[in-house]
């Protein structure tokens, strides 16, 4: 680990925490990737395996089981890609959504509105309370190659005393037609750290902000994390690979957010 300073149990800085405090005393708006920082695992497959569960056990229509041999061969292609990572052959994000597409197609609506409501309850520990500490500091948002419903449902669940803590997000974006998951909007779909860039330079501007603190943990949110750093912000690194912890000012290591939630109540 490149990091020189150990700033609490499980957080590692390149600053010490004088000098922290003063970067963070000047974050005017907080991003976070969802899928493997602030989610343990990828949500909208999690969100596919809940749907396929409740196709098998609690199916609205009988004719609904048709689908179980379509979720099915998308159970065996995520085992396989994991299986790859393994070996460092990863798959690339647009193959990855393209699959994704193709086996959620025609899968009644009802589904996703009932399942999705489980996945920011299976968010790491300590999670909500640590979003609800940056909130007093700056907006907070997500930014995400996943689904835009799931983004929504953290916004409906994220809440202190009724006013969501999540202030913005930004994702990919599905559609229904006939009632039946049709697809991703092509136009608007994200791949890659460049466009998750491009989504952080819109919202500084939107929220006229000019020092974002950035929270991921691999490659696709190097350039949000550059960009940060080149601006006065900070980049933190949640459970990051050993290939990029050389990228963040701070890494923590853990799998809850109690790290996160006790470093921000240390740098406020």
């Amino acid at each position: 680990m490149l990091c020189k300073y150990k700033i609490d149990n499980r957080v590692y800085s390149l600053y010490s925490l004088q000098s922290l405090k003063g970067r963070f005393s000047k974050t005017d708006l907080v991003v976070i990737d969802l899928d493997e920082c602030l989610f343990p695992g990828f949500s909208q497959t999690i969100l596919g395996v809940l749907i396929f569960v409740n196709i098998c056990f609690f199916p609205y229509k009988i004719n609904d089981w048709k689908y179980i041999p379509q979720l099915v061969k998308g159970g065996f292609f995520i085992t396989f890609t994991k299986i790859k990572s393994w070996f460092n052959y990863n798959t690339g994000n647009r193959d990855l959504l393209d699959k994704y597409e193709m086996v959620m197609k025609g899968i009644p609506r009802v589904y996703f509105d009932s399942m999705v409501k489980y996945i920011p309850r299976l968010s790491y520990p300590f999670s909500a309370g640590a979003i609800r500490e940056l909130a007093k500091k700056a907006p907070v948002g997500l930014v995400s190659f996943g689904l835009n419903i799931i983004l929504e449902e953290y916004v409906k669940e994220f809440k202190k005393g009724g006013t969501p803590l999540i202030s913005f997000y930004d994702s990919n974006i599905i559609y229904f037609k006939d009632s039946g998951f049709a697809g991703y909007q092509r136009s608007q779909l994200k791949t890659n750290k460049f466009d998750k860039k491009a989504v952080l330079e819109r919202i500084l501007s939107e929220f006229n902000a000019r020092h974002p603190m950035v929270i991921g943990h691999n490659e696709d949110d190097l350039e949000m994390v550059k960009y940060a750093q080149e601006n006065g912000g900070i980049g933190i690194g949640y459970n990051p690979k050993k290939a990029f912890v050389k990228y963040y000012d701070i890494v923590i290591k853990g799998w809850t957010w109690e790290p996160v939630y006790r470093l921000i109540k240390l740098l406020n």
